[in-house]
C-alpha cells in the first residue's frame, strides 16, 4: 500500500519567508482548526506522502515513496483542491505535488479515470477572485491537459469560460494564449472548436482541413 503514516515533518523554524511569500500556516494544528480546503486537513493529519526539502536556492518535494507506486485516488484530487490554498506550506506542497503526479511516467494512466473528480476543484480555482489562485489554476489545467490529453476535451466547456474572462487582461494575455496552445497540442483537433467557442479571440496554431 502507498498510504503513509504521519511524519516526520519539518518544524516551522525551518520555514523562511525568503523561500515563499505566503504567510506561514502551522501544519501541526489540531483537527478542529478551520482549513480552506480538504488538502489542509489531510496535510495537517500527516497523510500527504511528501514533504518540503530545502535546498540552498529553492525548495523541492521529497516523496516518501516513488510517485509511480502511489495510489492516485484520492491523493491527486486532494492536491487539486489544495490549489486554492493561500498559506505556506500548503501552497507549495499542493501545487508541486499535483504537477509532479501529472508528470510521472504513469501519471496519464492513473489520472485519466479521475478527470471527472478533478474538474470541480480545478474550476473553483479558475473562478477565484484571487489572481494568484486563478494563475495556479491555469498552471494546473496546463499540467492536466499534458497528462490526460483528449480525455479532458468534454470538460473544456466548463473550464475555459473562466479563462476566457481574462484572455484580454494584459497581465494574463500571454499566459492564457500559452495555455490554450498547450490544450490544442495535447488534446488534438477535437479541442479546437471548443476552445474557439469559449475563447473567440484565440487563433489556432494549425489550420485543419
Amino acid at each position: 500500500s502507498a498510504r503513509v503514516s504521519s511524519g516526520p515533518w519539518l518544524s516551522l523554524s525551518c520555514f523562511s519567508s525568503k523561500f515563499d511569500p505566503h504567510k506561514l500556516s502551522d501544519p501541526f494544528t489540531k483537527p478542529t482548526s478551520k482549513h480552506k480546503t480538504q488538502f489542509g486537513v489531510v496535510y495537517s493529519a500527516g497523510n500527504i506522502p511528501c514533504r518540503i526539502s530545502h535546498g540552498s536556492v529553492k525548495m523541492s518535494l521529497q516523496w516518501d515513496f516513488a510517485i509511480d507506486v502511489l495510489v492516485y485516488d484520492p491523493l491527486i484530487v486532494v492536491c487539486c483542491e489544495g490549489i486554492r490554498e493561500t498559506d505556506h506550506p500548503f501552497v507549495f506542497v499542493a501545487r508541486t505535488a499535483f504537477r509532479e503526479m501529472c508528470e510521472a511516467d504513469e501519471g496519464g494512466e492513473k489520472t485519466t479515470p479521475l478527470v471527472p473528480k478533478l474538474v470541480p476543484p480545478l474550476r473553483m480555482a479558475l473562478m477565484s477572485s484571487d489572481l494568484a489562485i486563478f494563475e495556479a489554476g491555469m498552471d494546473a489545467l496546463r499540467h492536466l491537459a499534458r497528462c490526460v490529453g483528449p480525455a479532458i476535451n468534454e470538460y473544456l466547456a466548463v473550464l475555459l469560460p473562466q479563462v476566457a474572462k481574462r484572455a484580454l487582461d494584459p497581465k494574463f494575455r500571454e499566459k492564457v494564449t500559452n495555455l490554450l496552445q498547450t490544450i490544442e497540442e495535447s488534446c488534438g483537433t477535437a479541442s479546437v472548436p471548443i476552445i474557439k467557442s469559449k475563447c473567440p479571440t484565440y487563433t489556432p496554431m494549425n489550420t485543419f482541413g
